[in-house]
């Protein structure tokens, strides 16, 4: 019985079994601090910004002001711009206006150089003077409190009573002379001002470097450059452009002071004419050895500012190679991997405008680069471009809009190109609305006109020769082997 009771109960704990250790207990799952980061954030509803558009205001002797009123903080952009640059240069002495502007900031009959640049800094401004192709421009960036007053003194002593010193001359021509020569070893300089010279032509003002060549640089004297000034600095050939944080109210009497006895003489602004576009395709190659890419240049003429197609002709060039995601980028860089960037642009002026598209490609594949680009040409305008295609060109154009007016210079800047070309003063702020009325047609037929292969100027910068894995390729014959009218020049 008691055998029988002890196997019961050995059964029963058998049956039973010892007991289980307790689970462990669920940690909670450890969340990651930057997940966040995996989502990126929604848009935020877009700001509506409108450009400024410019008061008109006269001095008493006539000088125009443009003036716009803009910014929170006590500054101000006043230019001085005279209609004299480039297209100025009487021939033979290219490079005359540049070297002007450069003269102008040495010295006063009252300061010299030195003295005049630690004036401009004890009164906390900034004195800058420069030439463009069809002006001049002496600029102060200065503060609006007490010594507005002595800096716009100090910026009509500099316009109006220059010193142009013989030794200066000398300093700054033979500066000029050294920026010429040291430009010679940049190919995308001497490409630039070949396509400039080749497009225009080699007599042509625009034709020619802002700078000037090195044998009309050393022509130039320095009774050329008093000459020169007196006869282009006047007050029916210049403009004031000012924008800040003053009123109007404020500004007119300080400049009135200051260039309202400025005497006008009889208009001198140049009437440049403008040369008929290539009959064919021609491709210009200048020899730089030793190097390892080529540059590339293409291009040819465009409808000036006041043309109703100046717009079509301006997203027709933008959408080939104005944007990182432009069709020529995408092609050369992303798909072929032949160079690290190659874009398009327009340069608009009165009567005619330029565009050229451009980047700098391994040596050995540049002939086929060539190829590549007018492809692309050629199979934009062959087809309407597509809705996200429009949508992307006017984005990027418009949303770009303000970064133009982010500062009082360059806001200046945008108004003085603006009133040179003789557009209307409303230009940018109407600028959305005609960007986004440009229809898909337009800009295919655009195309068909601007990017005709038929009729460009291609200039190539590279060596003759370029290592490649098969070995060495010979850059000119296969140059010459797409067919072009082919040209080979020394360098400008």
């Amino acid at each position: 019985m008691k055998r029988a009771l002890t196997l019961s109960l050995l059964l029963a704990l058998g049956a039973c079994g010892p007991k289980a250790p307790p689970a462990p207990p669920v940690e909670a799952p450890v969340l990651d601090p930057e997940a966040w980061r995996a989502t990126p954030p929604g848009p935020s509803a877009e700001r509506v910004w409108t450009a400024p558009v410019a008061q008109k205001l006269a001095l008493s002797n006539g000088i125009p002001v443009l003036f716009v009123q803009q910014g929170d903080l006590p500054l101000l952009t006043v230019q001085v711009v005279i209609h004299a640059g480039l297209s100025a240069n009487p021939p033979g002495k290219a490079g005359l206006s540049g070297l002007t502007a450069n003269l102008l900031d040495e010295g006063t009959q009252r300061r010299d150089g030195p003295t005049l640049a630690a004036d401009a800094s004890g009164l906390g401004a900034t004195l800058s003077t420069w030439s463009e192709m069809d002006k001049m421009v002496v600029e102060v960036n200065a503060l609006t409190g007490d010594t507005l007053a002595p800096t716009l003194d100090m910026l009509a002593e500099v316009v109006l009573s220059p010193r142009f010193d013989k030794a200066d001359f000398a300093r700054v021509q033979n500066q000029v002379l050294t920026g010429i020569l040291s430009s010679r070893a940049n190919p995308v300089t001497v490409g630039r001002l070949a396509f400039a010279r080749n497009l225009y032509g080699a007599d042509h003002p625009y034709g020619l470097p802002l700078s000037g060549t090195e044998a009309t640089v050393k022509a130039i004297q320095p009774k050329d450059v008093t000459t020169f000034y007196a006869q282009k600095a006047h007050a029916g050939n210049a403009t004031l452009v000012v924008t800040g944080a003053i009123s109007p109210d404020d500004l007119l009497p300080l400049l009135e002071a200051r260039f309202g006895g400025w005497k006008a003489l009889a208009n001198t602004r140049s009437k440049v004419e403008i040369p008929a576009a290539p009959e064919k395709t021609r491709l210009v190659f200048i020899e730089q050895p030793g190097a390892v890419q080529s540059y590339i240049r293409l291009g040819g003429f465009t409808p000036g500012r006041h043309d109703d197609a100046y717009w079509p002709a301006d997203l027709a060039v933008y959408l080939y190679g104005g944007m990182f995601s432009s069709r020529l980028n995408m092609n050369l860089r992303e798909e072929k991997g032949w160079s690290y960037g190659a874009y398009a642009g327009t340069a608009g002026m009165k009567d005619h405008g330029t565009f050229s598209a451009w980047g700098s490609v391994q040596a050995d594949q540049t002939a086929p680069a060539v190829v590549e680009m007018i492809k692309e040409m050629t199979d934009q305008a062959a087809r309407l471009p597509t809705d996200a295609e429009m949508a992307r060109v006017r984005d990027s154009l418009v949303k770009a809009l303000p970064g133009t007016f982010e500062s009082n210079a360059t806001t200046a800047g945008v108004f003085a190109d603006s009133f040179s070309l003789g557009l209307p003063l409303d230009t940018w702020a109407s600028y959305p609305a005609a960007i986004n009325g440009v229809s898909a047609q337009q800009v295919a037929d655009a195309s068909k006109a601007v990017l005709n292969p038929e009729h460009l100027l291609v200039v190539v910068v590279g060596p003759r020769q370029a290592d490649a894995e098969a070995g060495k390729v010979d850059v000119v014959a296969a140059l010459q082997g797409l067919g072009f009218a082919f040209e080979e020049q020394p360098a400008p």
